[in-house]
């Protein structure tokens, strides 16, 4: 009899030891690969087969403001929540292209595309020990099929990325001031959909050199949102709190400090939120 209980024990011991080592192992072998650069003959997202998760004990939830990636936040099924914000040292020049985030096992959730490089794009695996990774996909194309000296004199115009456009402008309209913040990301010539605009713009009434607004005053701002990029649209024109303030400079441009919310619907997902957007900028005459 005290053979059995002996053995008995000595089995739990061992399972337990055998899925505290797995679970070791797992943490050292995501935190220690830090960047993978993979070649690959095509242009689309490096996809890996979904998964529905079977462990429900953690969800993720990302962060995109107007097409672009700045955190991830997982939840665990004790409530505990912490979040991670996007690795600034990682040089993504374009917005979040799709297909859609998804789990790929139990413990890896994947994004295929969280933005373009300069030799293609980066995915990202976030890991349930709260860990990731963000692999560059470089796009190489074949050329065993199409003629060099074609290529090369088409090479220029196609492959080459636009910076993007940031614009702070203001101009005078009959008895008011508007003020436009615009954003353009061109495309990534081998990357589709991945370009993206926004527009903010908001119209105070004339001043001579400062203003400050602030309260129930703020609700009354005109003022218009709207972001387009790939398959995602925002739109908003109701401000719901928030402070706008600005001074008029020597040289006629206005230093805009704003901290806003305006009601924002999203397409297609057909979600409405408040979207917060902060201003520090110097805005410049047509």
């Amino acid at each position: 009899m005290r053979f059995f209980l002996f053995l008995i024990l000595f089995l739990s011991f061992f399972a337990c030891t055998t899925n505290e080592n797995i679970e070791n192992s797992i943490e050292t072998e995501v935190t220690t690969i830090d960047s993978v650069f993979v070649e690959i003959d095509s242009i689309t997202p490096h996809l890996y087969p979904s998964y529905s998760v079977a462990d429900s004990s953690w969800k993720v939830g990302l962060e995109i403001n107007e097409g672009f990636f700045e955190s991830y936040t997982i939840c665990y099924k004790d409530s505990s929540c912490f979040t991670t914000l996007y690795d600034e040292s990682v040089p993504v020049i374009g917005g979040v292209d799709y297909p859609p985030a998804q789990f790929i096992n139990d413990t890896t959730y994947h994004i295929p595309n969280i933005g373009s490089s300069k030799n293609g794009y980066f995915e990202l695996f976030i890991y349930k020990n709260g860990k990731c990774k963000y692999n560059e996909i470089i796009l190489k194309k074949s050329i065993s099929s199409v003629n060099i000296e074609i290529l090369d004199e088409q090479s220029y115009d196609k492959e080459t990325q636009k910076p993007s456009k940031i614009e702070y402008k203001y101009t005078n309209i009959e008895n008011s001031i508007q003020f436009i913040h615009s954003i353009i990301n061109y495309s990534e010539p081998n990357v589709g959909c991945s370009g993206s605009t926004s527009e903010l713009t908001f119209t105070i009434p004339t001043v001579n050199d400062s203003f400050y607004i602030s309260g129930t005053e703020v609700l009354d701002i005109k003022c218009s949102y709207q972001f387009s990029g790939g398959l995602y649209d925002e739109k908003g024109s109701s401000i719901t709190k928030g402070v706008i303030k600005g001074k008029k400079q020597q040289d006629n441009n206005w230093h805009i400090e704003a901290e806003i919310y305006i009601l924002t619907n999203s397409f297609p997902q057909e979600e409405t939120f408040e979207k917060e957007f902060k201003l520090n900028n110097y805005f410049t005459t047509w």
